[in-house]
This record gives C-alpha cells, sequence and structure tokens, in this order.
C-alpha cells in the first residue's frame, strides 16, 4: 500500500482536532506569558514607585538631618553663652572689660566730663571723645563741681544701707536673655549672623562682657542695665539710668547696639531709642534720629576703637559717664562755655528727662525692663520727690531771670515748632506739670516683695 493510500484513509477528523489542540494550547501559552509579564512589569512599576517614595522620604529625613544640626549647632552656642552668664568668674569678667573695679565705681559715682573721661581711660582705650570736648567742659568747671552753677544738685544723700538694699534688688535686673527682641530692635533689619563654629569664641567674649555688668555698672548713682536676644546675641538693648546731678538724673535712657560679625576687631553700631519718636534730641551726641557721636564706634574724631582690645563696657561707660555730663552744652565743639548758656539748656533738657524718661517709663516701662525700673523708680522715689522740687524751683528762678526767649534757641532740644523754645516761663511751668504727675504715679507704686524676678 502506497503513503498516499495511508494519508488518505487517516479520519480528517482526528488532524483537526490535533490541530485545534495545539492552536489552543499555544493560545492558553501566550495568554498565560502576557499575564506573566504584566505581572511582573506590575511589581516592577511598583516596585520603582516604592524605592522612589523611599528615595523621597530619605531625601526630607536627610533635609530635616540638616535642619536640626544646625538648630542644634545653635543652640549648643547659646547655651555656650549662659553657662557663662551662670559661672563664677568675676575675676574673668573684669579682665575681660579691662576696667579695674574702682575706676569703674569712680566713673559712676562721678558725673563731670574729666572724671569719666578718665574712667574710661583707665579701661584701656586711652580715652574717648565726644562730639565736643572735654578741654571745654573741664574749662568751664575748673572752678569746681560744687560751684557749677549749671547744676540744679539734688539735697538727698542715701543712707549705706538704702544703697545696699538698691544694689542687692537691681543686681538680677543687670543683665539678662530674652527672645524676640530682634523684633523691635533698632538694627533688626541686619543680616542674622550664621551660628559657625568660629563665631563661638565671639559669642562667649560677648556673653562674658555682659556677664560683668552686675560688677562693672550698678552703682546708686547710675547704672546700665542689658539685654541680648537668645536667638541672636549679636543685638542688645541697653538701658542707662541717668547719673546723678545731670539734666538726666534718674531718667531711663534705652539704646541699641549690634555687635557686627568681626567684633571685636570693629566697634559695635549703636542708636539712641528714647528720642519721643524722633522728635526730642537729649544731647549734641544723641540724635533726634537715634546717631550716637562718639570716637569709639567711629563716629567722631578723637580716640577710637583699639581692635581686639576695647570693649562694650567702655561704650557703655562713655555713654553712661561723658555723653551724659553734667553740662552737655559744651559737648558741641564752637559753644561758648557760657554759665547762662549751659543753665538754659540744661533747664531744658530736665524738662525733656521728666517728660520721657521719668513719667514714661513710669506710666509704660519699657517691656524688657518693666520690673528693674519698677524697682529703680521705688526705691528712689524719696531722692525723686527732692529731685522734682530741686529741678523745679531752678527752672522757676531761671524763667524769672530771662524774661525773653531762651538764649539757647541756637541748640533746640525739641522741634522747632514746639513751645518750649519760646520762653523760659513754658519751660517752668511743664516742669512743675511734669514733677506734679510724677509724684502721683510714685505714689501709687506698690511695694516691692522679695518673691524672684
Amino acid at each position: 500500500m502506497s503513503p498516499a493510500d495511508v494519508s488518505s484513509s487517516a479520519p480528517a477528523g482526528s488532524i483537526a482536532a490535533l490541530l485545534q489542540t495545539l492552536s489552543d494550547a499555544a493560545t492558553l501559552y501566550c495568554r498565560t506569558a502576557d499575564a506573566a509579564l504584566e505581572a511582573t512589569a506590575d511589581d516592577a512599576t511598583a516596585f520603582a514607585a516604592d524605592e522612589a517614595e523611599q528615595y523621597t522620604r530619605v531625601r526630607v529625613l536627610a533635609g530635616r538631618a540638616r535642619s536640626s544640626v544646625a538648630t542644634v549647632r545653635s543652640g549648643l552656642l547659646i547655651a555656650a553663652g549662659r553657662l557663662i552668664l551662670t559661672s563664677h568668674a568675676a575675676g574673668a569678667c573684669i579682665k575681660w572689660a579691662q576696667v579695674p573695679a574702682k575706676a569703674l565705681r569712680e566713673s559712676s559715682a562721678s558725673t563731670l566730663p574729666p572724671a569719666a573721661a578718665a574712667a574710661v581711660s583707665a579701661a584701656g582705650g586711652g580715652g574717648v571723645a565726644a562730639s565736643g570736648g572735654a578741654k571745654a567742659a573741664r574749662a568751664a568747671g575748673k572752678t569746681g563741681a560744687d560751684s557749677s552753677p549749671w547744676i540744679a544738685r539734688v539735697a538727698f544723700s542715701p543712707s549705706d544701707e538704702a544703697v545696699a538694699e538698691y544694689k542687692r534688688r537691681m543686681r538680677p535686673h543687670a543683665f539678662a536673655m530674652v527672645p524676640r527682641l530682634a523684633a523691635a530692635h533698632a538694627f533688626r533689619k541686619s543680616a542674622a549672623q550664621s551660628a559657625s563654629r568660629k563665631q563661638l569664641k565671639r559669642l562667649m567674649r560677648v556673653a562674658t562682657e555682659l556677664s560683668a555688668l552686675p560688677t562693672t555698672a550698678l552703682e546708686w548713682a547710675s547704672s546700665v542695665l542689658a539685654r541680648s536676644d537668645e536667638a541672636r546675641m549679636d543685638l542688645v538693648r541697653v538701658a542707662v539710668l541717668g547719673p546723678a546731678d545731670t539734666p538726666y538724673m534718674n531718667g531711663v535712657a534705652l539704646v541699641d547696639l549690634m555687635l557686627p560679625a568681626s567684633y571685636p576687631d570693629v566697634p559695635p553700631q549703636a542708636s539712641f531709642v528714647s528720642t519721643a519718636g524722633g522728635t526730642v534730641r537729649f544731647n549734641p551726641n544723641l540724635y533726634a534720629n537715634g546717631k550716637v557721636c562718639l570716637s569709639l564706634l567711629g563716629t567722631w574724631t578723637g580716640p577710637s576703637w583699639s581692635p581686639g582690645q576695647s570693649t562694650l563696657a567702655q561704650v557703655l561707660l562713655a555713654i553712661q559717664g561723658q555723653i551724659m555730663n553734667s553740662n552737655p552744652w559744651l559737648n558741641e565743639p564752637g559753644f561758648p562755655a557760657v554759665p547762662q548758656l549751659c543753665s538754659q539748656y540744661n533747664c531744658v533738657l530736665r524738662l525733656a528727662t521728666l517728660q520721657h524718661l521719668i513719667l514714661a517709663p513710669l506710666r509704660s516701662p519699657p517691656p524688657l525692663f518693666r520690673q528693674a525700673v519698677l524697682t529703680h523708680f521705688t526705691l528712689k522715689q524719696h531722692e525723686l520727690r527732692e529731685q522734682c522740687a530741686s529741678w523745679t524751683a531752678e527752672a522757676a528762678r531761671l524763667a524769672r531771670l530771662q524774661k525773653g526767649p531762651c538764649a539757647c534757641q541756637r541748640y533746640s532740644v525739641f522741634p522747632s515748632d514746639s513751645p518750649f523754645n519760646s520762653s523760659l516761663m513754658s519751660v517752668s511751668i511743664a516742669t512743675r506739670a511734669a514733677c506734679d504727675q510724677i509724684r502721683q504715679l510714685l505714689d501709687k507704686l506698690p511695694p516691692l516683695s522679695d518673691e524672684p524676678c
């Protein structure tokens, strides 16, 4: 039998069924393969997405870690400053300030320009010049401090117990680190300095100098209080309590300081804050726009800042003792040393102090110094009453002697349209009114408690 006969004899239906079975098997295999590939692709996509998400999370965590490291570093620097503030290194503090304690006490107690200049000179800076000069002031006062006709002396002498109590209660308020000082600071727009490792030594220097204030600048006659921002120690606000027997006596004058990144190789920047909104100029060296003229700051000619040697304490002592002196009229170069002009200028300055440096803080104490200011006024209220009586009597005496316009109009304290520039009689009336209001507020001061502030 031939093969053709065999092929022709096989059932056609069996072949067709076999082919269909093979076709179905191939189709099933292809579908299974496609499903497996799709599942593999889905798994790969899901894995890639998960990996991407994990990568994103890792980047976020890394960013947070870097931020945390920066925060911790900044916190460590601040903590280092605080540790210095709480240390008992009084000797180191005085060494940093480079001011002998005796000279500092003398500079706080004295208000004449020569004494203040001597104290600052003893601090190691070689002396400081204000915009006027100590020579003219010494020439005007060569007859002796007690015979200076421009000083309205207050007949009050505190007891040793009162002085000791004042220092005891004011010492906790001498310096503090506070939050959010930068928000209201005169130099708030200055760029914040990075908390790098190389800044640690500088911040330690700043913290040590500020912590020395309770030792160097706390006296009954005049004190200096300071506040530093917790997050930015380069921003400092200072309250100078006006020296005795000056037109600023017992007043609260605020000064903002900014310590540049290269401090102490360069001087700090200063701005006088207590200008009644830019309307009052308290001194030829203290402008209504906040400018402070002082050779130590580089804003006037004279002995300048000594890199690495001059200190913040010297600047504060210069403002306290050399600018805010008993005869500020002679801080201006070329002004004649005439007792009549000095007396009239001081009379107008005393009114400005009563209104803006005593009455205003009594009504609304500066937030950062609230408890310190209330303690200051409470403990010195008897002296303040004598001060008001003395200043009122002196203003009335000068008003009787000078019937016309004030002879010191060449250098105005108040704005040009102020009635106080017209005659000393208006100054005398306003002085009496301000003193009456001060006495009323002193009567309302609550007694001090021994609770910690």
